[in-house]
C-alpha cells in the first residue's frame, strides 16, 4: 500500500489532502454547514473525526515527501504541530463567523483527533515499512 502511495503521491496523497483541507476551511467559514442538518453526531465527534482524517492525510504526506529531509525525519512532530496549530487557528477564526464560536472543547476534540490520526498512521507506516520511529 505504501509503495502505491509513494508512486502516485500527487494524486493519492497531495490532491486529497489539499481538497480535504480546503473543504474543512470552507465548512468552518460559513455560518452553518450543510452537514449540520445531515449528520446528527455530536459536535465534538465531528471535530475529532475531521482532524483525525486531516492528520492521517498530512502525516502520510510528510512521510512520503522527499524534498525536505527534516520534515521527513521528524514527520510525527511536524504533523502533530501543524494540524494542532491549524485547529487552534480555526477555532480563533470562528470568532469572526456569524453563528460560530471559539470553543475550547472543540479545540480539545481537534487535538485528540490529530493525535489519534497521527499515531494510527505511524503504526500503519511502521507495520508496512518496518521503519524505526
Amino acid at each position: 500500500m505504501i509503495k502505491i502511495l509513494r508512486q502516485n503521491k500527487i494524486y493519492l496523497v497531495y490532491y486529497p489532502l489539499a481538497i480535504y483541507w480546503l473543504l474543512l476551511v470552507y465548512l468552518t467559514s460559513v455560518p452553518t454547514t450543510p452537514l449540520d442538518n445531515i449528520l446528527t453526531f455530536s459536535d465534538k465527534f465531528k471535530h475529532f473525526i475531521a482532524y483525525f482524517i486531516l492528520s492521517v492525510l498530512f502525516t502520510i504526506a510528510l512521510f512520503l515527501q522527499q524534498k525536505y529531509q527534516r520534515l521527513k525525519k521528524q514527520y510525527i512532530f511536524f504533523s502533530l504541530s501543524i494540524v494542532i496549530l491549524y485547529g487552534l487557528l480555526d477555532e480563533i477564526h470562528q470568532l469572526f463567523i456569524p453563528g460560530r464560536f471559539c470553543d475550547p472543547l472543540d479545540f480539545t476534540a481537534d487535538t485528540l483527533g490529530a493525535i489519534a490520526g497521527t499515531f494510527f498512521t505511524v503504526i500503519f507506516i511502521i507495520k508496512r515499512e518496518k521503519v524505526v520511529v
